[in-house]
């Protein structure tokens, strides 16, 4: 009835871009809670298109009358910042929290008409003033770092491109070097400010994004998938935050409904943490804080990822080192799981060891001829 009502609204006289917004994030979360990744990802770029389209239609007016909240502000200009203001500082930020579930989830979509354009010295002069400040411009540059991963992935893995242009690894060190002036000005943040627990629990949140984003993009050129052993103090930290994060929630109590939330933080990382890093003991507490049940976010549930981590572990663990470490041979470079679900709510999960890599790219052998292990 609710959906009905919304249905019926857009189509009137009076339909406001905020309602059209509101209405794509309605039915995004709806269909990220059924599943339905393609209809949701649909209704996500429809609103992220609304406001870049909104965005250069008031580039072009500001041209010959800029909005000034002086004095003689009528009640028209006023109406016209706040509506502003909302779909800036609060729309928008969560439609692009949304497109990093879309990134992770495999989404093939440019998210460059919807990101601002990386700038190092933007980053570089970065002092913040509030939390908030730091939220969001973490969130796009979080975009930034799983588009590139992903991009170099991509041609690496799937096209057999054993060599980069400058332009594709200045790309890469661009973001890398974001990242870091952006971690940086957190730390100066936290040194001259007094942080409550909710501030805590912000930053550490964002931090779990920086760090596993950096980890994915400075390795991803390594066929071998053991450079990241370098990485292990840092797979630690974002434990230990995710951990954190789940001691202020209350996930004893029996949930008599829906648990969603467009946040992305603690699932992805911690299956990222099980799946990538090789310590027995370090992938195994990830999965353990999987245990813990968070609630979904995005595309992302618990129980999904939980099967696919522990047996990626299986795995990889077939063939072990002095250390208990699994070997180079028994390594996955791929672990991908289909979003479709059969009507039992059944899936399938796809693993490529690194002896599968090697094939396809010693012996030319297309990817799609590959040979994949499933369960």
């Amino acid at each position: 009835m609710s959906v009905k009502s919304l249905v019926n609204r857009m189509g009137q006289s009076g339909y406001t871009i905020e309602i059209g917004l509101v209405t794509c994030l309605l039915f995004v979360c709806m269909e990220f809670l059924r599943g339905n990744h393609h209809t949701a990802f649909t209704h996500l770029i429809n609103g992220l298109d609304i406001i870049t389209e909104r965005k250069k239609e008031r580039r072009h007016d500001s041209v010959d009358s800029p909005l000034s909240l002086s004095s003689d502000c009528t009640p028209t200009t006023m109406a016209s910042y706040n509506k502003s203001t909302l779909i800036e500082d609060e729309l928008k930020p969560i439609f692009v929290r949304a497109l990093t579930s879309a990134l992770l989830y495999g989404a093939v979509l440019d998210i460059r008409p919807y990101v601002t354009n990386l700038k190092l010295q933007y980053y570089g002069n970065l002092q913040f003033s509030n939390i908030r400040e730091m939220q969001l411009s973490a969130y796009e540059l979080r975009n930034h770092s799983i588009y590139q991963s992903r991009y170099l992935g991509i041609k690496r893995h799937f096209y057999q491109i054993k060599e980069f242009s400058v332009e594709e690894l200045e790309q890469k060190q661009l973001v890398l070097d974001c990242q870091h002036a952006w971690y940086a000005a957190v730390e100066h943040y936290k040194s001259s400010h007094t942080l409550n627990d909710s501030d805590e629990l912000v930053i550490s949140e964002l931090l779990i994004g920086h760090y596993i984003t950096c980890i994915w993009l400075t390795c991803q050129l390594d066929p071998t998938a053991m450079v990241i052993d370098a990485y292990l103090e840092d797979f630690k930290t974002v434990l230990l935050y995710c951990e954190r994060i789940l001691d202020t929630m209350d996930l004893d109590k029996p949930q008599h409904a829906a648990r969603f939330t467009f946040e992305i933080s603690l699932i992805p990382a911690l299956y990222s943490v099980a799946l990538r890093c090789r310590c027995p003991v370090t992938r195994r507490k990830a999965v353990a804080l999987l245990q813990h049940n968070p609630p979904r976010e995005g595309l992302w549930d618990v129980a999904t990822h939980l099967i696919v981590a522990k047996r990626a572990i299986e795995m990889e663990e077939e063939e072990v080192d002095e250390r208990g470490w699994p070997v180079e041979r028994t390594r996955l470079w791929n672990v991908g799981v289909n979003a479709d679900m059969d009507r039992k709510g059944g899936f399938w999960a796809y693993f490529t060891p690194n002896e599968e890599l090697r094939k396809i790219v010693e012996e030319g052998i297309p990817l799609s001829q590959a040979e994949f292990l499933h369960v």
